[in-house]
């Protein structure tokens, strides 16, 4: 083995090798990388499935992050009827249950990602908003979109703090 394959092999070598799905060959694994944290997913039936390659939910140590939720029925898989108003209740709802399934709640929300096919519904939203958090409110970012999945008009996405060991205590 030359003496940069040695160093390779050596600087990279770990008791957890990675096996690449793109190659053949055996891709190990960084030692800088080797105590990351896990992902833990979150996984309720009280809130849509996911339509894709991802969590509802992913807890890393104390901190959960929700995926974006869109306005759809959870027992149907189809978007709720009504205007800006009920699809923004129905994605709240979908965040809370998610929420519950790591036992915590809106109170653990550090930081809000609101999606917004029409920024014209900033204040509907703001005031259903309102109906879920309390002061001291999580930072919110609220950004203009073209599109969202299924045609909805809006999407949010949620992080929270919430302790691992107090999972089941609330």
């Amino acid at each position: 083995m030359s003496s940069e394959g040695a160093l390779h092999s050596s600087r990279y070598s770990t008791s957890r090798p990675r096996y690449s799905s793109l190659s053949p060959e055996l891709h190990l694994q960084p030692p800088e990388l080797e105590n990351v944290m896990p992902r833990t997913p979150i996984h309720t039936p009280h809130a849509p499935q996911a339509i894709g390659p991802y969590s509802q939910a992913v807890r890393s140590g104390n901190t959960l992050y929700l995926s974006g939720q869109t306005p759809l029925d959870p027992s149907t898989g189809e978007m709720v009827a009504g205007n800006i108003e009920a699809q923004a209740v129905r994605v709240f709802e979908n965040l809370k249950a998610v929420l519950a399934a790591a036992d915590a709640t809106f109170d653990d929300v550090v930081r809000v990602g609101i999606y917004m096919t029409d920024l014209g519904n900033f204040a509907t939203v703001n005031e259903v908003m309102k109906r879920y958090f309390r002061e001291p409110y999580p930072a919110r970012s609220t950004i203009g979109v073209a599109a969202l999945p299924r045609g909805a008009a809006v999407e949010i996405d949620l992080v929270a703090e919430a302790a691992a060991d107090l999972v089941g205590s609330r």
